[in-house]
């Protein structure tokens, strides 16, 4: 078997490998890279038993490991301003957040939220303090005393999982990150499907709490994977009601597809070519709320496009259409030879996205004959054309 060590550095957000990892230090952690099965031998003792082991962290996330022999408690450890109190660590198949134990030979991550290097700290003393620092409830889990609601965040992609995300509201959040709000570690160097809360600043995060007001929130949902080809799903499970009256839907980033969550609902598909990514905006709040909020997202568009053809081959394709502005729209079908088949739209629309739909009929109102065709766009000085095949 053939295996190396590599090493993630905070301040660049990337791995290393040897020769550009660093050395094996106590209480730092590393991926052990195998080219098939393995086993690694460690020689020597555990960390010299005379002093707590203190490890310097650069901001961002850090992998860090438990230089001692025997089981450590999360709440044992001394953690400077700005750590979060959260330990991740890896299964082979997908991350475990809110590790209440550091078993030796295992590595964690920790996330650093700054200023500045901060620190973590190892005790010696392998008893319990006398006051333990309680851990926030993870990953944001409301207690049975807290009020406030919480959807609980699963996803599958091949072998690989991610079982640690919630978002809701809480009264004691706030509209920014808190204590409330842990970040989402960087994906392993491969084997990995995730979703992540996107927060202020585009921040990944496992969790992300909000105050409750007006007719509703909403929340940026990405998925990401290395699976390509691979089925993917994410489900949603509500461990506390919504307020009376609420729905939960994610929306697609144009705003024109709308799928139901509060009854079992599911995000669904296929991993494209790695990196793979999928986003939407998830809203809870009344219908009300959630059609204005699809409405705003319709008109977000900010510059011009069309997509390609869905499904492709079809019996009868979509395809969505950006607009940057108001302006007159002009969509045709047309054959290899260059023929009209059929107007899909001539008219003016307003900025915003829109779908542009083809029932598979020619101008008679008779079904086209099966085969490659051409649709073309022409939306002021923008022009664009997709290939699409018809089935019968």
């Amino acid at each position: 078997s053939q295996w190396r060590y590599g090493t993630f550095t905070p301040a660049a957000g990337t791995y290393a490998e040897p020769p550009n990892a660093r050395n094996v230090t106590p209480g730092q952690g590393f991926w052990a890279i195998a080219k098939e099965t393995a086993t690694v031998t460690v020689t020597g003792r555990s960390t010299g038993l005379s002093s707590d082991v203190t490890v310097s962290l650069g901001v961002g996330f850090n992998q860090i490991a438990n230089p001692y022999g025997f089981p450590l408690p999360t709440a044992n450890l001394v953690l400077s301003a700005g750590v979060e109190r959260n330990l991740i660590s890896w299964t082979g198949t997908g991350y475990l957040a809110g590790n209440a134990t550091l078993s030796p030979n295992t590595g964690y991550w920790i996330k650093n939220n700054g200023p500045g290097n901060q620190t973590i700290t190892f005790p010696i003393d392998p008893t319990p303090p006398p006051a333990p620092v309680a851990p926030v409830a993870f990953p944001g889990m409301l207690r049975e005393e807290t009020p406030g609601w919480s959807v609980h965040v699963t996803t599958q992609a091949g072998r690989f999982s991610d079982r640690d995300n919630r978002f809701g509201v809480r009264p004691d959040a706030t509209d920014h990150k808190d204590d409330f709000d842990f970040s989402d570690p960087p994906a392993p160097p491969s084997g990995y499907a995730s979703v992540s809360l996107v927060g202020e600043q585009e921040l990944r995060l496992l969790s992300d709490y909000k105050p409750q007001r007006g007719e509703g929130l909403s929340w940026e949902l990405v998925f990401s994977s290395d699976q390509t080809g691979e089925p993917y799903r994410v489900d949603f499970t509500t461990e506390r009601e919504l307020p009376a009256g609420w729905v939960l839907r994610a929306v697609t980033p144009t705003g024109l597809d709308e799928i139901v969550l509060e009854d079992d609902g599911a995000l669904t598909g296929h991993v494209g070519v790695a990196p793979f990514e999928r986003t939407w905006t998830i809203l809870a709040g009344t219908q009300d709320y959630v059609e204005s909020a699809r409405d705003e997202l319709q008109r977000a568009a900010t510059g011009f496009s069309f997509s390609a053809p869905f499904p492709n081959p079809a019996v009868a394709p979509s395809f969505d259409l950006a607009l940057a502005r108001s302006t007159q729209v002009l969509v045709q079908a047309f054959d290899v030879r260059g023929r009209l088949v059929k107007t899909l739209a001539d008219a003016p629309y307003d900025a915003g996205f829109h779908r542009i739909a083809w029932d598979g009929r020619n101008e008679a109102g008779t079904r086209a004959s099966a085969g490659v065709y051409f649709v073309k766009v022409r939306a002021g000085s923008f022009a664009a054309e997709q290939k699409v095949v018809l089935v019968r």
